[in-house]
């Protein structure tokens, strides 16, 4: 049973990977064609956060690295565009997991500054 769920585990990390290398290259067929595209909304950042850090945990969790989310509970909505975010969580963590050791902890939150800008951070 164990091993079946280590062999799942590998699996969604092959996905994830896959997945990354596609959105790549889309992007950048998406550029040099002069077709990029973005659709800018309210969102909530703090749960794209939280739904990126779920996605990545079996990529981590053998190695026992902690995904951990910090973005305040109060923290507003932004206007951004929610497939450019994802794209920039996700090579993010894609890279922090890479380059973390085993055991280590990955930190993803925003906060908002004084001036009423928001600030992300890795």
């Amino acid at each position: 049973m164990r091993d079946k769920a280590e062999e799942l585990r590998n699996k969604h990390g092959k996905v994830l990977t896959v997945v990354l290398v596609i959105n790549a290259i889309l992007f950048i067929v998406e550029a040099v064609a002069g077709l990029l595209a973005h659709s800018t909304g309210e969102m909530d950042l703090g749960q794209l956060i939280q739904n990126s850090i779920e996605n990545y945990l079996p990529l981590v969790r053998d190695r026992r690295i902690r995904l951990v989310g910090a973005v305040p509970a109060a923290f507003p909505s932004i206007k951004a565009d929610p497939r450019r975010i994802n794209q920039v969580l996700s090579n993010l963590l894609s890279n922090a997991a890479k380059f973390t050791g085993d055991t280590g902890q990955i930190e993803v939150g925003a906060d908002q500054m004084n001036d009423g800008n928001t600030s992300g951070c890795g």
